[in-house]
């Protein structure tokens, strides 16, 4: 498929700054990029299918970002709405289903591929590499006081941090310890 990644990424950008008017957050540079550059470097590192990964990784949010189903379940729908856009271009049923499927199992569910565990990590990643985010859902979304939102970012990173893979546990166990010292003033020996 010719620049399936670029055309996906395009009207992603595109929706997210559709969004952007009535939120006035970026969904695109804040987060999605971020999942997906760290998603196309692990596929690399990991010899992984890059293709359905950059895909997935650009589209697992997707139904947050639009608001289809209760963002508790955006991994649920987000699949269903990434086989619409993907189908869109004539992309193949088959590698559409391993895109589901990584978007599917982006949050709780086991993951069952390389790419499934990338997606994964690459979502946790971006909270990494963009801590001010958090804040920004802590303090300004759910409005909670400066000691709740303290809290809230560090079990969220802690939660994100067992989330990840054991490859990515491994490979980012000390970046995330340099996190929490920096934010909370000591390290946690939880990982």
């Amino acid at each position: 498929m010719d620049n399936i990644v670029e055309k996906v990424k395009e009207e992603m950008i595109q929706i997210s700054n559709e969004k952007m008017k009535e939120t006035n957050y970026d969904d695109w540079n804040n987060h999605i990029k971020l999942v997906y550059e760290n998603g196309h470097k692990l596929a690399l590192e990991r010899k992984a299918n890059i293709e359905i990964v950059d895909l997935a990784t650009i589209l697992h949010d997707v139904a947050r970002i639009i608001g289809v189903g209760p963002i508790e379940e955006h991994n649920v729908y987000g699949a269903e709405v990434a086989e619409k856009i993907l189908k869109k271009y004539n992309y193949p049923t088959e590698k559409i289903e391993l895109v589901k499927k990584c978007i599917y199992n982006h949050i709780d569910n086991p993951k069952n591929s390389v790419e499934e565990e990338i997606v994964a990590d690459a979502d946790v990643l971006a909270h990494f590499d963009n801590l001010s985010m958090l804040y920004y859902i802590s303090l300004g979304k759910r409005r909670l006081n400066l000691e709740e939102a303290k809290k809230f970012v560090k079990n969220k990173l802690e939660f994100d941090f067992c989330k990840l893979s054991s490859y990515g546990k491994e490979k980012y166990k000390d970046r995330y310890k340099n996190i929490i010292k920096t934010l909370f003033g000591y390290n946690n020996t939880s990982s």
